[in-house]
């Protein structure tokens, strides 16, 4: 009964119980009297008088960086909290959970004040997505400073060339300065996926292949020649179909709004002209309805 008293309060408390009647240890037992060893004196099953010497119990901190510098500055500085068990619960609650895009990863182990370090990198390998936007992305100039890499002028350039042969005038576009001539409908969607199908063929020639594509309403279409389903010209005139079929299809007037509301927040205010077309995302939905509606 003793011997069990004697462990719960050392598992509880952190500290063994003292001898009784242990005055001066042998001098020569020099682990036990620099704290190496701790010695614990109990009785067995039979009452006999037992002894044994647990050695301390390493401390072990783990961590992870972006760099092994990361790594080992931080297991340098933790174990200046090594002895403090409240320091050290705290520290093993950040390595639960894996961090994403933490590189490098190491321990380090504190045993009779003679710290081990070590950082191992490890075997990951970022994942790369192509992301191409739909209408509302285009500005001035946006193809001017990208005109310096060839494999992006090229590109370009043999787009203009395929809008010309179908009566577009791609390069006045791409060069004004006239922010309402771009933000044409027809002018915008061409241009911008020009501008998306030539930063894809710069990619390629830096062997960068993405392991997802992702594309946003007219962005889909650019998606689709990132995934070699489209040619350059069927992707451009893609484009320039779409445009001509919002144009010139006799439509009474109706425009698009982006509403930073849950679909369950909008539809009780929505008009009955004006329902929710896109949900974006879970706090986002373009709603759809006539011109003068949604501008009120």
């Amino acid at each position: 009964l003793c011997g069990i008293t004697k462990v719960l309060l050392s598992s509880l408390s952190g500290v063994l119980p003292p001898n009784l009647h242990f005055e001066t240890p042998n001098p020569e037992l020099i682990p036990i009297l620099d704290g190496r060893i701790k010695i614990v004196t109990e009785f067995s099953a039979d009452q006999r008088p037992q002894n044994s010497f647990p050695e301390a119990i390493p401390k072990v901190l783990f961590a992870s960086g972006r760099t092994p510098d990361a790594v080992r500055i931080y297991l340098e500085k933790a174990l200046k909290f090594s002895e403090d068990p409240d320091a050290l619960s705290l520290l093993h609650e950040i390595v639960k959970t894996e961090i994403p895009r933490h590189s490098f990863c190491g321990f380090a182990i504190s045993r009779d004040g003679k710290p081990i370090v070590q950082v191992e990198e490890k075997n990951l390998r970022n994942s790369i997505w192509f992301m191409y936007t739909g209408l509302g992305s285009q500005w001035i100039g946006m193809s001017k400073d990208m005109m310096k890499f060839e494999a992006f002028q090229k590109s370009i350039y043999i787009s203009i060339e395929i809008m010309k042969n179908n009566g577009f005038d791609l390069k006045s576009i791409l060069d004004t300065d006239n922010l309402e001539l771009l933000n044409d409908l027809k002018n915008a969607l061409v241009s911008i996926t020009s501008i998306q199908v030539a930063l894809t063929d710069l990619l390629a020639t830096l062997s960068i292949r993405p392991d997802g594509i992702i594309g946003h309403s007219n962005g889909e279409s650019a998606c689709a020649y990132a995934d070699k389903c489209l040619t350059q010209e069927q992707t451009l005139l893609v484009a320039l179909s779409k445009a001509r079929g919002f144009l010139e299809a006799d439509l009474n007037p109706a425009t698009l709004a982006s509403i930073g509301m849950s679909l369950k927040e909008l539809e009780p205010r929505c008009p009955a002209d004006i329902y929710p077309a896109i949900h974006n995302t879970e706090n986002n939905i373009t709603v759809a309805g006539p011109f003068d509606s949604i501008r009120t």
